[in-house]
């Protein structure tokens, strides 16, 4: 990454949960430690390391080369760099000494004015020896201007089944890193998950919703109801509150085809998030979930059979709600390394009658699909209480499915294992995890 330095890089240091936290950039030092410094405070760092200049973007190096007897400064030192990291440019001036060198002068004039965002900086004193890497993977660092925040994680729209997914796996995999919180409308009727958080985040209610994020430094949004204007709410909320640095928006893989309701709906939310966070979003499109047989369980339990509208031999790419949970948990662990990207997740294509032929191996009997007409599966899900507009949604999903359209038919797709290094669920191991879910208690 370029910076203001002779050698063109930034200069960072490496924490031991690196891996997890990311690195740690000497801008962030110079803006979080230097440039916060009150008057009259002398502080001395030491760093173990090469020959990388200060590691806190200081305008003045020590040179041991036995000819220079005091700091200089670096050639072609860029010294507008203190003055945005200062917060204002007035505030920072550069002055020639005597010698033709330079020196640092933070402007103290505002010292004893009332506190402002951001607040002055005030004069004061430091000197390091100290180095770094060449590229720095930080993950928390200050984005787009944004504030560096408190590695605080909501999950806005939690209460629904890909939410409550995703949050145990935050706290299982990263919670010495993050705190996790899930934003609910109803936080009372939250069902309690271990380490987690509750905060209230109606995201009809946008003012309560900016008062609520200012104290997290990321988010992941579900949009309920397939509407776009509460995601605008909740991304306009995000940027207000100025503390967010990185959101990730659920969307659906039929997001291209604006003509399908869920594509014009869906298509709406991901512009807004491009918009309001261009270089801090990340977008992650699921097709339908492996976990949607379980509507079927019943019938599965009782005569071994379900029912569906779609030709059995026809394959698709779902994926299993856990992997939704485990990229989303990665993605917002890792944040710099997924920005501005829209991911696609899909499993190994399957047909339904594989789907039939994994429920019989794990459950040792015959199950089988058994087709109906497309109304018939409209009325059956309208007498189960779904909303029309999620049914003809799907219904819209299912015929593409069947005229073997490529966006429910991934055949070359390696976004999960980018995100995750692993593998996505097959619809076998899938059907091993929830056995129990098709079988009477014993």
């Amino acid at each position: 990454m370029l910076d203001n330095i002779e050698d063109g890089y930034d200069e960072t240091l490496v924490p031991l949960d690196y891996d997890q936290a990311g690195q740690i950039r000497d801008d962030d030092l110079l803006r979080e430690l230097v440039c916060k410094m009150p008057a009259g405070v002398t502080m001395t760092c030491l760093y173990d390391c090469c020959h990388s200049g200060s590691v806190l973007d200081l305008p003045y190096v020590f040179v041991g080369d036995g000819e220079h007897e005091g700091m200089t400064t670096p050639e072609n030192f860029k010294f507008d760099h203190i003055a945005a990291a200062s917060g204002n440019a007035e505030d920072v001036a550069f002055e020639d000494d005597e010698e033709g060198g330079g020196k640092y002068q933070p402007d103290v004039k505002n010292n004893n004015q009332a506190a402002a965002s951001p607040p002055p900086k005030k004069k004061g004193g430091c000197c390091g020896m100290g180095g770094a890497a060449e590229d720095s993977d930080d993950d928390y660092v200050e984005e787009d201007g944004k504030p560096r925040g408190h590695r605080k994680v909501i999950v806005i729209g939690a209460n629904g089944m890909v939410g409550r997914a995703v949050l145990p796996v935050l706290v299982f995999r990263y919670g010495e890193h993050l705190q996790v919180y899930a934003g609910t409308r109803e936080p009372t009727a939250f069902a309690p998950i271990k380490g987690v958080d509750v905060v209230k985040a109606d995201m009809a209610d946008k003012k309560n919703l900016t008062r609520t994020l200012r104290d997290f430094d990321r988010a992941l949004i579900i949009v309920p109801n397939n509407r776009p204007d509460l995601a605008a709410n909740a991304l306009e909320a995000a940027d207000a509150a100025k503390s967010i640095n990185f959101v990730l928006v659920l969307s659906v893989m039929t997001a291209p085809l604006k003509e399908t309701i869920f594509g014009k709906h869906y298509s709406e939310i991901e512009e807004k998030a491009k918009q309001v966070f261009p270089a801090s979003y990340c977008i992650l499109r699921c097709p339908i979930f492996m976990d949607a047989v379980l509507t079927h369980a019943e019938s599965i339990k009782a005569d071994g059979q379900f029912f569906d509208p779609r030709d059995p031999d026809m394959p698709f790419t779902p994926i299993a709600v856990r992997d939704v949970a485990r990229a989303a948990s990665d993605i917002l662990a890792k944040p710099n390394q997924n920005a501005e990207k829209t991911y696609k997740l899909c499993s190994p294509p399957f047909s339904l009658n594989d789907q039939a032929a994994a429920l019989s191996s794990v459950l040792e009997k015959s199950i089988t699909v058994t087709m109906i007409e497309y109304d018939a599966c409209r009325s059956g899900f309208l007498d189960k209480g779904y909303p029309e507009w999620q049914i003809d949604g799907s219904m819209e999903v299912f015929k593409l499915i069947d005229e073997g359209n490529e966006l429910t038919n991934v055949t070359e797709n390696e976004d999960f294992e980018a995100i995750t290094d692993s593998k996505p669920t097959t619809i076998e191991e899938w059907c091993q995890i929830n056995a129990d879910k098709f079988q009477y208690p014993e």
